[in-house]
């Protein structure tokens, strides 16, 4: 019997993002660039369904959509059913506005707090009974310190120190999953 709380369950891990090349290196991509640190160098393979690559590390599916993000929820359904998986044993990796560049959150059970993404994944699979690793991408202006909106950057190319913070924390991500999967 799967415990909806062990992260030790996870077989599908998710990485959000929008999968055109002149968006794939954008904050709002965080998401799909941390599956692609975690898979290290395996190739993608389109699935039959057509709505989502995957690559296997053990006994992990790493997934990538071919649909754009507001629309997520379309592949995370047709992984769950390719991969034959439930969703307490599914991981969502994306981007979060409410959490500083260079920390994250791993949760089980949450709202999908206005991610578009997010909320189509629950939509679609009818719950939001699965885990989420929340990668932050707020930023903040400079000399107010007030929280940017995340409609004004997202779609924007991450920056340098960003990308090293991205990098660290992808890093961590594997020590991360090593442990729990």
């Amino acid at each position: 019997m799967t415990d909806k709380y062990n992260p030790e369950e996870i077989t599908l891990v998710v990485g959000l993002g929008n999968p055109s090349e002149e968006l794939a290196h954008t904050y709002h991509n965080v998401g799909m660039l941390s599956v692609t640190a975690l898979v290290d160098g395996a190739a993608f393979t389109p699935a039959s369904t057509g709505t989502f690559a995957y690559a296997k590390v053990g006994d992990v599916s790493y997934v990538q959509p071919l649909v754009f993000m507001n629309e997520s929820g379309v592949a995370v359904r047709d992984a769950l059913h390719y991969f034959n998986a439930s969703p307490s044993q599914l991981l969502i990796i994306h981007d979060d506005a409410d959490i500083p560049v260079g920390q994250y959150r791993l949760q089980f059970g949450r709202g999908e707090a206005g991610h578009h993404g997010v909320a189509s994944v629950t939509k679609q699979i009818h719950t939001s009974e699965f885990w989420r690793l929340r990668i932050g991408i707020e930023q903040r202006v400079p000399i107010l310190g007030t929280r940017r909106k995340a409609e004004t950057f997202v779609l924007k190319p991450i920056s340098r120190a960003h990308k090293a913070a991205f990098s660290q924390l992808f890093e961590e991500f594997r020590t991360l999953l090593a442990h729990a999967v």
